[in-house]
């Protein structure tokens, strides 16, 4: 995954912008007033040692390409990734070693087009496929990647997520019909029953991006701990983590970055001035990656021609924040892709970024041996300290 494939994103993003509506305004404050506010710095006031500790490292095996790691799900000792370049489901061992793919590329039984998310189901340990041939629908297969059935849905969505008596996903990015509701305001979250029946709509799109999408990165825009599931959306200057329990959502946590995007909306008229405006102000505008268990709050969001990593810890209520720019990630350990697992967290460390220059922390010799530049990525597992 390159590095640079990172800004594509928000250059796209801004030449879309053009104006932000008063009552998108007063919901943002609304929900800043509800959720708790993490301010941040772009001051470097922390390192990765301070939290985490590399405990291991597992290089994926070479037998199948990956192109890019977009979903990382931890289940029973294995480990299996969505590589949407490919349209594949990929099963390796816990040491890493090639298992099983699903890559079913077509309009037949079985088959789809694309993959937007997956997941497991527990109790049947059956994965479950959020793909599209033509209308969107969830592809059911066993362990060892036999198809089994599919389930046409209603809706469009571009991510899913398990409950105890149904699912949930996330229309943000595919608007539909059947999101929509009486003062045709397109919505967000979509709670189903086991039928994929919608039970309850939340969360509306704002007017301010014209039914748009909101931004993150190429990944699950959920994150699940333990029971709790938890849904980050991002918006130039507005990023705010959900929590949704029991067909609700509320605003757990809002970001302050201290800046004011108004009057940049309102100081220029062509969307490629707004856009090289937002980028040389350095505005927060798409979400990398969101973790969350008992300790801390891990955030990255993409911030101009940078990253904006912060860290929020629980029991210090202190935030610790930092900003990297591209050019200076010769020297530094970039987090292109973090995945939180209860009390571990899991580096996609893509071989060909491994800098000649000083890492934030030591990796294995042997492990520096073995990745070569056109190797499958590393993953490395961080215990939090």
């Amino acid at each position: 995954m390159k590095k640079y494939k990172m800004i594509i994103p928000a250059l796209w993003l801004f030449t879309f912008t053009t104006c932000q509506s008063n009552k998108d305004t007063k919901d943002s404050m609304n929900e800043e007033k509800a959720a708790k506010v993490i301010k941040t710095t772009h001051a470097k006031s922390w390192e990765v040692n301070d939290f985490f500790s590399l405990n291991k490292t597992v290089p994926l095996s070479d037998s199948v390409l990956i192109h890019s790691i977009n979903k990382l799900i931890f289940y029973k000792n294995k480990i299996l990734i969505l590589d949407k370049p490919s349209k594949s489901i990929i099963r390796f061992s816990e040491t890493g070693d090639f298992e099983m793919i699903i890559q079913k590329e077509g309009k037949g039984p079985g088959e789809y087009l694309h993959i937007d998310d997956f997941l497991v189901e527990s109790g049947t340990n059956d994965l479950l496929i959020l793909g599209n041939s033509g209308g969107e629908k969830i592809l059911r297969f066993d362990w060892e990647g036999n198809f089994k059935e599919h389930y046409p849905l209603p809706f469009s969505a571009s991510g899913f997520e398990l409950l105890e008596n149904g699912y949930l996903f996330f229309c943000g990015n595919k608007l539909n019909k059947n999101a929509l509701n009486g003062d045709k305001s397109f919505f967000n979250i979509l709670f189903c029953d086991k039928n994929f029946n919608i039970v309850h709509k939340q969360l509306p799109i704002p007017f301010f991006w014209d039914g748009l999408r909101y931004i993150f990165q190429d990944n699950s825009v959920f994150c699940k701990y333990g029971e709790d599931v938890y849904c980050q959306m991002s918006l130039p200057n507005n990023t705010t983590i959900y929590k949704l329990q029991n067909s609700a959502i509320t605003p757990h946590y809002y970001f302050d970055f201290g800046k004011d995007l108004k009057s940049i909306l309102t100081s220029y008229n062509a969307a490629g001035d707004i856009r090289n405006k937002v980028l040389e102000e350095e505005f927060p505008c798409m979400l990398n990656s969101y973790f969350e268990n008992d300790q801390i709050v891990h955030f990255v969001v993409m911030q101009g021609k940078g990253v904006h990593q912060v860290i929020y810890k629980k029991s210090e209520e202190k935030v610790y924040s930092r900003y990297i720019k591209f050019e200076d990630l010769s020297n530094h350990f970039f987090p292109i892709e973090y995945h939180g697992n209860g009390e571990f967290m899991v580096h996609v460390l893509t071989p060909f970024l491994i800098p000649e220059g000083k890492l934030e922390f030591e990796l294995p010799q042997q492990l520096i041996e073995q990745v070569k530049p056109n190797s499958n990525p590393v993953l490395l597992f961080f215990d939090i300290n």
